[in-house]
């Protein structure tokens, strides 16, 4: 950085630092844009697909809740996009791993248990 862009940036800290003092609630916007930034460069993770339905089939629904619960939030999240669990997008906004669990479980017994209704006859 050359003087003039330090001191463009210094001008700029102390436009926000005063807009600071001003609206308190600035802070929190500022915070929100930040996260957005960051946040979608934490999509972007690439991790080892795994297969849901295998596992509820050959282990069971414990077995998967037990393998979900191993994962971080931002894998469940990661989960529901490539599943397309969630078409309304709700449940990527869920800060609660355990209700994003619970969500993920549920939509892979229902789906793996759509159209067994007609094996049985």
């Amino acid at each position: 950085m050359n003087k003039e862009e330090i001191k463009k940036l210094s001008n700029i800290l102390q436009i926000i630092a005063d807009n600071l003092e001003k609206d308190p609630d600035l802070l929190d916007k500022i915070e929100t844009h930040l996260f957005r930034l960051t946040k979608k460069s934490k999509k972007t993770i690439k991790q080892k697909q795994i297969d849901l339905f295998e596992i509820l089939s050959k282990e069971g629904e414990s077995a998967l809740n037990e393998k979900l619960n191993s994962m971080e939030l931002i894998q469940l999240k990661n989960i529901v996009r490539s599943y397309s669990l969630d078409s309304s997008k709700l449940a990527e906004k869920w800060k609660n791993k355990e209700r994003l669990i619970k969500f993920i479980a549920k939509r892979i017994i229902a789906r793996s248990a759509k159209g067994k209704v007609f094996s049985t006859y």
